[in-house]
């Protein structure tokens, strides 16, 4: 078993370690010594970790009510928890969000369509804030998405995976062509992450005089 790492063993310890992975499994699964594997996990290693980020989205009878845990490291979002669940009633809601650690100590940023639903979650000791919206405000989280170079979702966030495989455009069927259309479904976690990576989230400048717009990227 390695005793001594390079940065690309290193960076992977770091990822499986935020995804919930113990010591004990990452010995076993990428043979690294507990020893060393939890040096390389130490807060001074891993300081370089954006986040958490929380975002939150609210159902409608049969749409879900969901909560994200979300990190950023070297260009790619990992999805940590998710809190899913349909019909969920508001007064129940609170009890549905403690399920993801860390849910009421950083800010959760959540759709602005159900004041009256911040509003209780707030009351509930919650920090939480309306996700403003803007013309064109789905695009730019689109894009932002798109910019990571990969998105990692924890084996533990069943619906997130789900809709990561169902999300999609809409074709033209004459032609088949992709449009830059999405399919209003499979995008209710999606809607949680783009909530709660508002602050990343770049605007599109307002056009004047026929100016073009500039797609941000992640640098």
């Amino acid at each position: 078993m390695a005793n001594v790492l390079g940065e690309e063993k290193r960076e992977q310890i770091l990822a499986l370690g935020r995804l919930g992975w113990s010591l004990r499994r990452i010995e076993r699964e990428i043979h690294v010594r507990r020893e060393t594997a939890g040096l390389a996990a130490s807060p001074r290693q891993s300081e370089n970790w954006d986040g958490p980020y929380f975002g939150a989205d609210w159902g409608f009878s049969t749409d879900p009510t969901v909560l994200l845990k979300m990190w950023v490291h070297n260009k790619r979002l990992h999805i940590e928890h998710e809190a899913y669940k349909v019909g969920c009633d508001i007064v129940d809601t609170p009890k549905l969000f403690d399920t993801v650690p860390g849910s009421r100590r950083y800010v959760i940023r959540a759709d602005c369509a159900r004041p009256e639903t911040i509003n209780h979650v707030q009351r509930a000791g919650f920090r939480m804030e309306a996700a403003t919206k803007w013309p064109k405000s789905v695009e730019d989280g689109i894009t932002l998405l798109r910019s990571f170079e990969k998105i990692v979702i924890h084996p533990r966030c069943k619906n997130m995976i789900q809709e990561a495989r169902l999300y999609s455009y809409k074709t033209d069927k004459l032609t088949g062509d992709v449009l830059p259309d999405i399919i209003d479904r499979h995008n209710h976690c999606w809607d949680a992450a783009r909530y709660g990576l508002l602050p990343l989230i770049r605007r599109r400048a307002p056009v004047f005089r026929g100016a073009v717009y500039a797609p941000w990227r992640w640098v």
